[in-house]
C-alpha cells in the first residue's frame, strides 16, 4: 500500500547531516559552528514576560555549506514532515497543505473529490522543478489563487470546461477561448523551461 505525502514541496526536503557529527562533543559542534546566541525576549509593551516565558531564545545554528563545496557523498537528502501524508485507499483527504503556488489545482477546483496520486505528482513535479531551477514554475511569496491559476492557464493554456466555468475571476485575464485580453504575451512552459533550468 502506498502513502500519499499529500504536500511535498522543497521544505520537505533536507540534507542529511554527515554521521561524524554524531560524535562532536557540545565544545566541539561550538568551536565547529559557533556557540548559541542568545536573543532576548522583550514584549512589544514593555511589560514583564509572564510566568512561563522565557528570557531568551536562541538562533538556529547555521551548518550550511556553499552548493559548490558540496561533495557528492555529502548529498544525501532526508525526506521530513509527513504529518498530513495519508493513505488514500484507506482514508479520504480532499484539501492540500502545499503552498499555495504549487497547490494541485483540483484541490482548488474539485474540493469535494479526493485527492489522488496525481496531485502528489503535480508537487513533486514543482519540487523537481524548482532543485532544477532558477525559480518556482508559478509565482511568488505574495500570490493569490486566482493569480496562480492564471500563470496555470499561461503555461498549459485553457483549464478543463468544468474548472473554467468555475474560476469567477477568468474574465480578468481571459476570453471565454482561453486568449489574453489585451492581447497578453503569457510565458508557455517552454518559455518557462528555457528561462529557469
Amino acid at each position: 500500500m502506498l502513502a500519499s505525502p499529500s504536500d511535498l514541496h522543497l521544505g520537505n526536503f533536507l540534507l542529511r547531516l554527515p554521521s561524524t557529527v554524531d560524535n562532536l562533543s557540545d565544545q566541539q559542534i561550538y568551536e565547529k559552528f559557533g556557540p548559541p546566541r542568545p536573543e532576548p525576549v522583550v514584549r512589544e509593551d514593555g511589560q514583564l514576560l509572564s510566568p512561563g516565558v522565557p528570557g531568551n531564545v536562541y538562533w538556529p545554528m547555521w551548518m550550511a555549506k556553499a552548493s559548490d563545496e558540496l561533495r557528492l557523498s555529502e548529498s544525501k537528502i532526508l525526506l521530513a514532515d509527513f504529518g498530513t501524508a495519508f493513505y488514500p485507499d484507506l482514508k479520504l483527504r480532499f484539501g492540500s497543505s502545499t503552498p499555495l503556488g504549487k497547490c494541485p489545482p483540483e484541490a482548488r477546483f474539485e474540493p469535494t473529490t479526493p485527492l489522488s496520486f496525481s496531485a502528489d505528482i503535480w508537487t513533486l513535479a514543482h519540487a523537481i522543478w524548482a532543485v532544477m531551477g532558477l525559480r518556482t514554475i508559478f509565482g511568488s511569496f505574495l500570490i493569490s489563487e486566482d493569480n496562480v491559476t492564471q500563470e496555470q492557464v499561461d503555461t498549459f493554456g485553457r483549464l478543463p470546461d468544468e474548472w473554467w466555468s468555475k474560476w469567477n475571476a477568468r474574465s480578468r485575464w481571459f476570453m471565454e477561448d482561453g486568449c489574453h485580453k489585451n492581447d497578453g504575451c503569457p510565458e508557455k512552459l517552454e518559455g518557462r523551461f528555457k528561462s529557469s533550468i
